[in-house]
């Protein structure tokens, strides 16, 4: 957080989350990936890890808790279905 702060982008701290807004001169800053990207430059690149992180096992998805869309519904506009 210093370290986006120290950058002049402004950084929101609500429970576990950061919510990062960029500045409006900062036009390079489009997605979350850029912002990763700027945090990489400022600490070098070569104090990041080659390995993945192991994700935490889990069960999968319930079966009950899925719900699969029709791929045709009707458009509000028309009755006719849009595929």
């Amino acid at each position: 957080m210093r370290l986006l702060s120290a950058a002049s982008i402004p950084v929101t701290v609500l429970g576990d989350s950061l919510t990062v807004t960029a500045p409006s001169w900062r036009g390079d800053l489009v997605d979350p990936y850029d912002v990763v990207e700027e945090i990489g430059r400022h600490i070098g690149y070569d104090r990041i890890g080659l390995s993945l992180p192991v994700p935490a096992e889990t069960r999968g998805l319930d079966p009950g808790s899925v719900t699969v869309a029709p791929c045709c519904a009707p458009s509000p506009r028309s009755a006719s279905p849009r595929c």
